[in-house]
């Protein structure tokens, strides 16, 4: 039976080698901007940006703590949350809302992603929306209301406008021949005036002439 024993083992299947694990795929890190409640605005702060007494501090959690600080200081209206480095600033009542600007160059930067919210969400008239949608719309048209007024005006007025451009090309024309005719030129004036005077003094000059006794006499 020892000849078998071979066979045998040859027979058996060999054990199979299970496939290797798949490597996990590498996770980029992805930053949302939560949800902001009803009474914020994004890209909007207030002017002057700091309240008497008061500096920049730092909002550890995020802009309801700084609500929260606006709201533990008794003249504090609204406050401006600045995600990019967790500042935090108090404003009082006499206040303007502006649009986050960035200098000359740049796409993006820290004014167009600040949080501004009144003390107390409860409080909707110190909510700055209304403030900010108006401000918007008013940016909006300063582009727009004068190309629509030019518009308008050609519309509206066309002979004006040929009659405009008429009178242009007419006073250049005066302007290009007085040149020529040197009527602008330099002591022409004071010529003609010395001429006249001494056409004024020759007319005057009295006439002489005799008499019948050979005495002259003016005419």
């Amino acid at each position: 039976g020892s000849p078998g024993w071979p066979a045998a083992a040859e027979a058996m299947p060999a054990p199979q080698q299970e496939p290797p694990a798949p490597e996990p795929e590498p996770t980029t890190a992805t930053t949302t901007t939560p949800l902001l409640p009803e009474g914020l605005v994004v890209g909007y702060s207030y002017e002057p940006s700091h309240m008497l007494g008061t500096a920049r501090m730092i909002s550890l959690g995020g802009w309801q703590d700084c609500m929260q600080l606006c709201a533990s200081n008794l003249f504090c209206k609204h406050f401006a949350f600045w995600p990019n480095d967790s500042g935090c600033t108090l404003q009082g009542s006499n206040v303007t809302l502006v649009h986050g600007k960035c200098p000359a160059g740049q796409a993006d930067c820290p004014g167009l992603h600040v949080i501004t919210g009144p003390r107390d969400l409860a409080d909707k008239s110190l909510w700055p929306v209304a403030e900010a949608d108006a401000l918007a719309s008013h940016d909006q048209l300063k582009v727009v209301a004068p190309v629509q007024k030019v518009a308008r005006f050609g519309r509206a007025h066309p002979f004006l406008l040929v009659g405009i451009g008429l009178l242009v090309v007419l006073l250049v024309a005066v302007l290009v021949v007085g040149v020529s005719k040197g009527w602008f030129a330099e002591g022409s004036g004071e010529a003609e005036s010395e001429t006249d005077a001494e056409d004024g003094r020759a007319a005057s000059r009295p006439l002489c002439g005799r008499d019948e006794r050979g005495h002259r006499r003016a005419r």
